[in-house]
């Protein structure tokens, strides 16, 4: 959290862009796609999110629920932009 904080001043500070952070379960639960063909991903049905930046997601025990694998699903779905992509974060993986 604190290595993202400089981050989030600044963004707020010189574009007016506010920082969110939500699990994967409250992604489920507070987001869902804009209807029609842009694909949207809006957050309580107020604000658009234009870049999700994953903390989380990378091994499996950051799935523990069904609604984890939902939120991805939703995310991935959406037109806004990830970071990493799905493919850079399954190529990073090793089993």
């Amino acid at each position: 959290l604190f290595d993202q904080r400089f981050l989030e001043l600044a963004l707020w500070e010189k574009h007016g862009l506010q920082v969110v952070r939500l699990s994967l379960e409250e992604v489920a639960r507070r987001c869902r796609l804009a209807p029609g063909p842009t694909q949207a991903l809006w957050l309580d049905g107020r604000h658009e999110l234009a870049v999700v930046y994953f903390r989380a997601g990378y091994t499996p025990a950051d799935f523990g629920s069904p609604l984890a694998w939902d939120a991805r699903l939703l995310i991935e779905a959406s037109a806004a932009v990830k970071c990493p992509t799905l493919g850079y974060q399954l190529a990073g993986t090793k089993k």
